[in-house]
């Protein structure tokens, strides 16, 4: 809905909402077409056209169904016509670009990409061919393409994913310290006192167990064995 506006009404310029709650309020005090027309900056053929567009059926206190202008009704009507304002649809009235488009979907298995590079590839004329967006568009809306919608199509629709640019992940190291950069004495297992700790899996969906060795003189020996759980 159009907003109001304070300032003279231009002459010319498309009747608003709030120029139409004027108007009937003019026609509620029984003003004459001439005087409102000055009052509102217009002819009065522009007010007796905006009055039979706004007329709808208004029933009163005894039941009894009259005409009578509705500024609300009015406004609707007009937000109707102007939303079909517009250029008209690339396709136009090419019914065989619409039945090639509908046959090679359905029967052939082509995608609408597939369907414009066969169409260009092999030079077919077709008054009302549109690009591949707007096919997939008037696809969409169902209005153009009536017997084919996007469960038609092999992927239904779906892009493949765009990959615009691989960034690199850095590998950060962890706080603690590797096995490997332990001392050559620890590893030679001459020196007692150090501990070494493993893990033993059993079979999928059984319970592993951990296990904590020390390493002595004589070989490792199993001091604590508990359950991972």
């Amino acid at each position: 809905m159009q907003k109001t506006r304070t300032e003279p009404r231009k002459r010319g310029q498309h009747f608003t909402y709030y120029d139409r709650v004027k108007l009937r309020a003019y026609l509620d005090l029984r003003i004459p077409t001439g005087q409102i027309a000055k009052s509102l900056n217009c002819c009065p053929n522009t007010v007796r056209n905006e009055i039979r567009r706004g007329l709808c059926d208004k029933m009163l206190s005894d039941l009894r169904i009259i005409k009578s202008y509705d500024p609300y009704y009015a406004q609707s009507q007009y937000d109707i016509k102007s939303s079909n304002k517009g250029p008209c649809l690339k396709v136009g009235n090419d019914h065989g670009y619409v039945k090639f488009v509908e046959h090679m979907i359905v029967n052939e298995k082509y995608s609408p990409d597939a369907i414009t590079g066969y169409i260009n590839e092999n030079e077919i004329a077709f008054p009302g061919q549109v690009s591949t967006s707007t096919l997939y568009r008037y696809i969409d809306s169902g209005d153009i393409f009536v017997n084919v919608s996007r469960e038609n199509l092999h992927m239904q629709g779906k892009r493949k994913r765009i990959y615009n640019k691989i960034k690199r992940v850095r590998v950060v190291k962890s706080l603690n310290r590797c096995i490997d950069e332990r001392p050559p004495e620890i590893a030679s297992r001459d020196e007692y006192g150090h501990w070494e700790m493993d893990l033993v899996e059993g079979k999928r969906g059984g319970s592993g167990q951990f296990l904590l060795a020390l390493a002595v003189f004589s070989g490792p020996e199993i001091v604590h064995r508990s359950s991972p759980h």
